[in-house]
């Protein structure tokens, strides 16, 4: 009888599996590759400084309108990468405000006067301290990598401007003068892109936030020529009950600057401008009055009327939208860098320039009365409420330290003369790890734009922690 060789048998058994573990482990790899998850924490102290307070108008120890504000902040980045270019991705924001923080609402009412229908816009402020949304969640696709589909919440390049895109009506999120570094809310809709090699892209775009039916849909497209250093597109926009918008922008390279320039146009106005008409009425009373008058031996009683009449003047307000001409949005700005103590790029310098046609050509916050009645209707957009602007932002690395980062910022709204000024410190002592300190200064005549709020200095301590 042969004898049965158990070192042969087993042997066989464990390379198998051993070849088995190998596999699963592969895949087990394979799954931890497609899958990552990143995010950051940032946690925010703030205090703003009334203007009387901070001037010494008024007693140090009077903090009434000073304004304590304590917020932190986690962002959680899902990233989800299959074969052949299929992936997903989420953005998960959570916000904590120990302090609370007031929500405007507005909601319209209808009411009849005499035989007028009024309408009455209504506002009311809720209290949270807590909110989780998510700022992008989408899912990316192809077709034989030709044509490349997005589908979900998204931000969308759209413009080449730096702080103003007025081409951009795809997205409804607009950047923080005080914190650019923050991240955007996405708007919901398909995105396709079709690349033809690497000197022409063709972009559509459907968005479906707060539609209710297929013909309420937004639809947008936009068509990119790459000429070596220097790219054009041309774009259109477009949805139901409102107003096509055009648009075109440029990027190039000049004498070792970057320049770009964006237009956005319509016929006629998408947004909403106020007016004030001035109502003047006159109240007449006929009072009836008796008089006695002596005529000889003889008491003789009058009886007449006089009048009494009593003016005022009412100023009503109303939103209106700009008809029956062209009416256009540009911005144009340029990037230069520069080196510094043998370290390239170390100073950059930007500058930016933005018309806006269909802004107000006065300062329409000196009256409370309209400015009250724009905020509280919502119309108010920072940086979009006039006509001129123009804003510089200066980035100075390794100040003095490897760790240590500067950035002076400026705007400015030309038309009422009002400005805001920031000054910052960004120090990184570990790695994915740094704390930015941030102090703004916001100038100009009372009443105005950037002096509404009533501040006259703020300043914020930021630290961040990224994983």
């Amino acid at each position: 009888m042969q004898e049965i060789d158990e070192n042969a048998l087993f042997g066989t058994a464990e390379t198998i599996t051993v070849y088995t573990n190998q596999k699963t482990n592969v895949l087990i790899e394979a799954i931890k590759e497609a899958v990552s998850f990143s995010g950051s924490v940032r946690t925010k102290a703030g205090y703003g400084m009334d203007r009387h307070w901070a001037e010494g108008k008024k007693s140090r120890s009077d903090l009434t309108n000073n304004e304590l504000d304590l917020s932190i902040e986690g962002n959680l980045l899902f990233d989800i990468r299959l074969a052949k270019g299929i992936k997903s991705f989420a953005n998960l924001g959570v916000w904590y405000y120990p302090l609370g923080r007031n929500d405007q609402h507005l909601f319209t009412t209808l009411t009849v006067q005499g035989t007028n229908l009024v309408t009455n816009t209504l506002q009311y402020f809720e209290t949270n301290i807590m909110y989780i949304s998510f700022r992008e969640f989408f899912i990316d696709a192809n077709i034989a990598r030709a044509v490349y589909l997005r589908l979900g919440k998204q931000v969308l390049k759209w413009g080449k401007g730096y702080f103003w895109n007025p081409s951009d009506l795809v997205n409804t999120d607009r950047k923080d003068f005080l914190d650019q570094s923050d991240y955007l809310n996405g708007n919901y809709g398909l995105k396709v892109h079709v690349p033809v090699k690497t000197v022409f892209n063709f972009y559509a775009w459907s968005g479906a936030d707060n539609v209710r039916n297929l013909d309420e849909l937004s639809i947008a497209g936009k068509a990119e020529w790459v000429m070596g250093r220097t790219e054009v597109s041309v774009s259109a926009w477009a949805k139901k009950h409102f107003l096509p918008v055009y648009g075109f922008d440029f990027s190039t390279r000049i004498l070792g600057a970057d320049v770009w320039g964006e237009l956005g146009i319509s016929y006629g106005a998408n947004d909403y401008r106020m007016r004030s008409e001035q109502q003047y009425y006159i109240k007449t009373n006929f009072v009836e009055t008796n008089a006695i008058v002596i005529a000889g031996t003889n008491a003789v009683i009058v009886s007449g009327f006089v009048i009494e009449t009593n003016s005022s003047v009412k100023t009503n307000y109303s939103l209106f939208h700009i008809r029956n001409r062209w009416i256009p949005r540009a911005s144009i700005g340029l990037t230069k860098t520069f080196r510094v103590g043998g370290i390239k790029d170390r100073l950059s310098f930007t500058g930016e320039l933005f018309y806006n046609d269909g802004g107000y050509r006065h300062n329409v916050f000196k009256d409370q009365a309209t400015r009250d009645y724009i905020i509280s209707r919502g119309q108010y957009s920072p940086g979009r409420l006039s006509q001129w602007y123009a804003a510089g932002f200066m980035y100075f690395s390794k100040l003095g330290v490897q760790d240590l980062d500067s950035s002076l910022n400026y705007i400015i709204n030309l038309t009422d003369k009002s400005s805001m000024a920031s000054w910052s410190l960004l120090y990184k002592p570990v790695f994915n790890f740094d704390l930015t300190m941030t102090l703004a200064a916001f100038t100009g005549h009372l009443n105005t734009e950037y002096t509404t709020g009533g501040n006259l200095l703020s300043a914020e301590i930021i630290a961040r922690l990224l994983f």
